[in-house]
């Protein structure tokens, strides 16, 4: 499902947020013994380093917790992406507030004799704090300048006033213009930003727009349409998720299997939509079509599409052998055709036909379970049985 720009940036912005830990928190002690040499007590360097570290932690473990729900979230929801947009700003705000305390601390270094040295060293800091992170909150402008506004503005505040002298004039006014143009740096980053996510985001979108009708025309001349697909491809990616697959390569599952029948368009509509057994030689026509759905997708420098090959070619082969169209078994059996297996038969068990009707939901799992280490990969069949009532859930809410 496409996401929103929102969501983009700031997974983006939480993914780059353990680089930047790591940066800070060894940047921390260096700020910690400059404050020590510049006169400022002891004691005041290790709340400040304390202060900082606890931020930092909050900020990583908020991250975190988006990064997880976005692995685990199907369709991310506005509400909650607003809701950690919002935290990440408020915890990035008190980072930023908190390196400017380090550095306005300079301006009461001890001995006086090297005070201009330490004002200098607290204005290279803090324009190379924002600078540097541009390319981490850049993605988000109101976060990046929640971090960037106050500390510059407390920096350039006590510069003018703390300074007292011709020096400190100037060197305020380079930092403005310096803060103008790094804030200006970090609009051109959001635009590019956004333009490469928007890019991106318009030719997957084209790509599974052409995957969707495919799929459709897989189904065109059955009577459950597209909703058999609907509900065997999300399941797929349900059990992807649940045996480790990360969320990208489940989502590429999800949109790949959509495509397990499209080897039925070269099978003839007399055989397909047949009410009653098929003749052996029926049967063996129809157990072409995964290689048929095979060669329609061959050759394609398209990720999805290449895994829908896989997964169109093999998810009739059973686990000891006797599926077909090759009779391999076991793990030469691709996993993602073996995800596929499973919920293709579940859903096709389930849901009515011309030639049967619907099997209730708990006779389907039992056969499934029946049928584990034979017919099915025995390790997924467990964890199809866990994400069972979730695939419940989607049917009921997908079935017409």
């Amino acid at each position: 499902m496409p996401k929103t720009l929102e969501y983009y940036r700031l997974l983006y912005l939480c993914k780059m947020s353990s680089t930047a830990i790591i940066a800070q928190v060894v940047f921390a002690p260096i700020v910690s013994l400059i404050l020590v040499g510049a006169g400022i007590p002891t004691s005041w360097a290790i709340i400040w380093n304390i202060a900082i570290y606890i931020i930092l932690f909050a900020r990583v473990v908020n991250a975190k917790k988006f990064i997880n729900y976005a692995n685990e979230s199907f369709e991310p929801k506005a509400s909650i992406i607003h809701k950690y947009t919002n935290m990440q700003m408020l915890i990035i705000m008190l980072v930023g507030l908190c390196w400017a305390t380090a550095f306005l601390l300079l301006f009461y270094a001890n001995p006086t004799e090297n005070k201009t040295g330490y004002h200098m060293i607290a204005t290279a800091f803090t324009a190379g704090i924002i600078a540097v992170a541009i390319s981490v909150l850049g993605s988000v402008p109101k976060i990046f300048l929640a971090f960037a506004i106050p500390m510059a503005t407390l920096h350039i505040a006590a510069l003018t006033f703390l300074g007292g002298d011709q020096f400190h004039f100037y060197a305020s006014i380079a930092t403005l213009v310096g803060m103008t143009f790094i804030i200006a740096s970090s609009k051109k980053f959001s635009e590019h930003f956004d333009f490469n996510v928007t890019q991106t985001q318009t030719i997957k979108d084209a790509e599974l727009d052409l995957v969707h009708r495919l799929a459709k025309a897989s189904e065109f001349r059955d009577e459950e349409t597209g909703e058999h697909i609907n509900r065997m491809s999300y399941s797929c990616y349900l059990l992807a998720i649940e045996v480790g697959f990360s969320k990208e390569k489940a989502d590429l599952i999800h949109y790949a299997s959509s495509l397990h029948d499209i080897g039925k368009i070269g099978i003839s509509d007399t055989i397909l939509l047949k009410e009653s057994k098929f003749t052996p030689e029926e049967a063996k026509i129809m157990q072409k079509h995964p290689l048929i759905g095979a060669r329609i997708l061959d050759n394609s420098e398209s990720e999805i599409i290449k895994l829908a090959k896989t997964i169109a070619e093999f998810h009739h082969e059973k686990m000891d052998g006797t599926g077909y169209p090759h009779g391999i078994k076991g793990e030469e059996i691709p996993i993602e055709a073996r995800i596929a297996s499973i919920c293709d038969v579940f859903d096709a068990l389930t849901s009515g036909r011309p030639y049967k009707a619907a099997w209730s939901n708990e006779k389907a799992l039992a056969y499934i379970i029946e049928h584990s280490g034979t017919h099915f990969d025995s390790k997924l069949v467990n964890a199809f049985m866990k994400i069972y009532p979730q695939i419940i859930e989607y049917t009921a809410e997908h079935t017409s």
